[in-house]
């Protein structure tokens, strides 16, 4: 009994807090947590809570991403044995998931997330969990590389300017240490 009562937290440490050590209440304490917490409608929601409406994982902690994973694999794994992936993978709960991802992950979702569609299917948790546990394996010596500006071709705004007659003719060129004007 003292060994489960150290295992425990929060409420379900309070529920069974005046069961005393001996070992004569440990099947009583048992019972009292399954009827409290051992509910799947309970437990779902716990997981669910847990993976929807937590903070936003930065997008350079690499440990907070792999947490957020850990947490996704370990409620997909819960939810199945219980039988209530329909919870999970209504199209809220799996947006208020992704809305947990750093700005450029949320991107390179939203072109899996198309790839999936284009199938014919929808989006799961489980096609969640896959693409995190590969953001996760990224492979150490490489995975703090980043683009220090975006370079990417949507990112560029052209420019168009009209040069008066005057501009154009007395354009300067810079060869090697000289400059020199151009008249055309």
């Amino acid at each position: 009994m003292a060994q489960l009562k150290m295992l425990l937290t929060g409420q379900s440490k309070r529920a069974i807090s005046g069961f005393g050590s001996s070992g004569l209440m440990y099947a009583t304490a048992l019972k009292t947590l399954k009827e409290q917490f051992g509910q799947p409608s309970v437990i779902t929601r716990a997981f669910v809570n847990k993976v929807t409406k937590s903070e936003v994982v930065k997008s350079n902690d690499r440990e907070a991403l792999r947490r957020f994973s850990t947490d996704i694999i370990n409620c997909l794994a819960t939810l199945k044995r219980l039988n209530h992936m329909s919870d999970i993978n209504a199209s809220e709960s799996l947006r208020m998931i992704i809305r947990r991802l750093p700005d450029d992950m949320i991107l390179r979702w939203k072109s899996v997330a198309s790839v999936i569609r284009e199938k014919g299917e929808s989006p799961t948790l489980e096609n969640i969990s896959n693409f995190l546990r590969k953001r996760v394996r990224i492979d150490p010596d490489f995975r703090d590389i980043e683009r220090s500006t975006p370079k990417s071709i949507d990112n560029v705004k052209p420019t168009l300017t009209r040069k008066t007659t005057q501009q154009v003719r007395s354009q300067t060129v810079r060869f090697s240490n000289r400059t020199a004007s151009v008249k055309k």
